[in-house]
């Protein structure tokens, strides 16, 4: 079932420890209101570290459901090209 026009997309994302755990006061949201984009750039993020993303589309009405996540680690120069 289709819910709207796409308006934009939200990227959250969060720091993850070196045991693997996502630390939960780490948490952002990006929020990308031009729908055509096909890639963002997320900057401010800690060099060499690992951070877990998801992303979702959102309408007029509502947000819909979240990616699976994704786990990365940033380049030397904190940033990560999604």
């Amino acid at each position: 079932m289709r819910a709207g026009v796409v308006r934009g997309y939200r990227i959250h994302y969060t720091l993850v420890n070196d045991r693997g755990v996502a630390l939960e006061d780490t948490k952002k949201l990006l929020d990308v209101v031009n729908s055509s984009l096909t890639e963002v750039i997320v900057g401010g993020l800690e060099p060499g570290h690992m951070y877990q993303f998801e992303m979702s589309a959102y309408t007029r009405r509502n947000e819909g459901e979240r990616t699976r996540q994704k786990r990365i680690r940033t380049h030397a120069a904190g940033l990560y090209n999604l």
